[in-house]
């Protein structure tokens, strides 16, 4: 298609733009702007399109010396750049495509569409403008380069000298500023694969405007790299503008719905048609799905962490990864993601070499959950340096980099839901928590809950779960009645989570009583400290949430007090009347483990030899059953704990 401006000169299409800018519409919209304001243009309309298109790079610049020219006549003599200078010129279109879309047939045309902004580099500056002369023949030009064009190959314009390349000069030499930005296809918009990812780069007053974990509207020119004796080019999207997007389109309840459910809020078992409507494919576990409401809903934004944690431990086949999916669908800010297959950098934030040999930050799963949920199967599949990156996330809700010259720290204000599988296979109530998951102590302690889900034997519960998931073969769905679907359980969501209920001192009171109870009892046998005590607060506010108060009730305390309870029950420990019948975490007295581990080292000789008679009858003299410690020294052999030596003796190897 033929643009009828396409040979038309700078300074000819300057005079058009001034023409059309002097209209009283315009004129109007220019005298209001103020000071780092943005004059917004549609480059997608017919009366702008051809326009842009015969000066696609420097039709920004072009706007701005026309609206310039226009003041300066209106101010008598007045520098229109000097009050103007940090004006902006906003180029939006219309014509919106997928990035799946943008292709080989798409190079050098204007390209829309929607992307996160995933990594930024420092910003730079560039060449804009330059003398260039050539050493030999002195040939001498002023060339407007754009920020691909490079300086150094460019060959001398004087066709009869030899010489290969031009010098760039001090004189005429006007810089801009430039940066790097990497862009990540919408989730929600991914196919199968993985989310196409591109780099753009953003020059002038748009540099230091895009952060990490924002949507944005792109528009800009589909370029490549061509680079010489190199047959795939890397591409690129040169940015002209870039906008801001709503983040999510928050589902809400209609009028009539907020009214039916302030009406339903009032009757006794709402909070359990809200748990029935979590996952209710899933049998049971209404105390787990209670908690994953809670942390759907988090508790109050302040100086303290507001977003709750939970770990799903168990054996497997007991459903942890559907309660995670699950959450992930009612949650409308959130990614699944696995710890098997995720390094630090996936999680947390880590650097990308691009094309040209440079590095750039490249934000991982929590930052791009800001505000929102973080569902991490496999939490104990990750390696030990990885999980250790965690820490900082969890608790300071910020992640760091220090690396190549980057120094960068995001928010990553981002409750997290994890499941883990015993590294036995099933889960062993002879060991602690933290040998079954070698998770360590200082990260399970970022977990406001932690849920143990055993596969029991038991026969009326074995027929009421298979009961439960033949209906849902048989697509028999009688309760559907009886409790929200997804959309209305997330728009309720939605709702709950603007409510910023308070203590009253009734309230203060309640949960310092059972902080108090909580530490006597532990007796050192599980870990209770501050950390607990902010959990405590965290629930408390989030079931008021849920039950859309303005206030924490007594109500909200004794429910989070039965979820502890239920919590401790699934480790045997019970702390309903203030005493502890079992060990939970290792922090003071010994666990079973522990004491065989010490009566070995008692046992052994200055070589760390141990004679197996006299290590079996201080088992028993410890009350030790003898086939409780033959179980132990099979298990010992068959993970090589211990190997046999010639003299048969044993020894540690762990």
């Amino acid at each position: 298609m033929i643009n009828k401006y396409d040979d038309y000169s700078y300074s000819a299409i300057r005079d058009i733009l001034i023409e059309r800018f002097s209209t009283t519409g315009w004129i109007r919209i220019i005298d209001s702007l103020r000071p780092n304001d943005a004059l917004t243009v549609n480059i997608s309309s017919p009366e702008w399109t051809d326009l842009y298109l015969s000066r696609m790079d420097q039709f920004k610049e072009l706007i701005k010396e026309s609206i310039f020219v226009i003041k300066n006549q209106k101010l008598g003599g007045l520098k229109a750049e000097s009050i103007f200078k940090n004006m902006k010129i906003l180029l939006i279109s219309d014509d919106e495509v997928e990035m799946g879309e943008i292709k080989a047939e798409r190079e050098g045309q204007t390209v829309c569409f929607e992307s996160i902004v995933i990594g930024t580099d420092a910003p730079k500056t560039f060449i804009k403008e330059t003398d260039v002369m050539c050493p030999m023949c002195f040939t001498t030009e002023h060339i407007r380069a754009d920020f691909e064009r490079k300086l150094r190959t460019l060959k001398c314009m004087n066709v009869s000298c030899r010489n290969a390349k031009m010098e760039a000069q001090k004189t005429g030499l006007v810089t801009e500023d430039i940066q790097t930005v990497l862009l990540q296809q919408p989730l929600e918009k991914a196919t199968k694969n993985s989310p196409i990812i591109f780099y753009g780069k953003v020059v002038g007053d748009q540099v230091g405007t895009s952060f990490v974990g924002q949507k944005k509207k792109i528009v800009g020119i589909f370029r490549s790299n061509i680079e010489e004796n190199k047959d795939e080019n890397d591409v690129y999207i040169d940015i002209i503008s870039l906008t801001d997007v709503d983040d999510v389109n928050e589902i809400l309840p209609s009028h009539d719905e907020v009214i039916k459910i302030k009406e339903e809020v009032k009757e006794d078992d709402f909070i359990n048609k809200l748990t029935n409507s979590f996952a209710p494919h899933i049998y049971g576990y209404d105390d787990i799905k209670l908690s994953c409401l809670l942390q759907l809903v988090g508790g109050v934004p302040s100086k303290k962490r507001a977003d709750i944690n939970i770990l799903l431990v168990g054996d497997p086949s007991m459903a942890k990864s559907e309660l995670l999916k699950y959450g992930n669908i009612i949650s409308q800010r959130s990614i699944y993601t696995s710890g098997k297959g995720t390094t630090s950098a996936g999680l947390t934030i880590g650097m990308v070499k691009l094309a040209d040999g440079r590095m750039i930050a490249q934000a991982g799963v929590l930052p791009l959950c800001n505000k929102g949920h973080a569902f991490i199967d496999e939490f104990d599949k990750m390696n030990k340096d990885d999980r250790s990156s965690m820490h900082e996330a969890m608790e300071q809700q910020t992640v760091s980099i220090a690396k190549a010259g980057v120094n960068m720290t995001l928010d990553a204000k981002a409750s997290i839901l994890a499941a883990a599988n015993p590294k036995f296979g099933n889960y062993d109530d002879s060991l602690t928590l933290m040998d079954n998951i070698n998770i360590p102590s200082p990260l399970l302690s970022r977990f406001d809950l932690i849920w143990l889900i055993k596969d029991k034997v038991s026969v009326t519960e074995d027929i009421q779960k298979a009961n439960h998931i033949l209906d849902g073969f048989t697509n028999k769905d009688a309760d559907s009645d009886c409790r929200f679907s997804d959309r209305e359980l997330t728009g309720f969501i939605n709702t709950a989570k603007k409510y910023e209920p308070e203590l009253t001192r009734e309230v203060r009171d309640e949960i310092v009583k059972m902080y108090e109870k909580l530490r006597q009892s532990s007796n050192n046998q599980f870990n209770v400290g501050i950390r607990q005590l902010e959990a405590l607060i965290r629930l408390s506010m989030a079931h008021a949430k849920l039950r859309l108060k303005e206030l924490v009730e007594i109500e909200d305390i004794v429910a989070v007090k039965d979820l502890l309870v239920s919590m401790y029950k699934n480790f045997d420990i019970d702390i309903s009347g203030g005493g502890v019948q079992s060990q939970l975490f290792t922090t003071g007295r010994m666990t079973k483990e522990q004491t065989y581990h010490k009566i070995w080292a008692d046992c052994s000789d200055s070589d760390g030899k141990v004679n197996l008679t006299d290590f079996m009858k201080k088992l028993e003299e410890a009350g030790v059953s003898n086939l409780d410690a033959t179980k132990l020294f099979h298990r010992w052999e068959n993970t090589a704990t211990i190997k046999l030596m010639a003299d048969g003796t044993y020894k540690k190897t762990k």
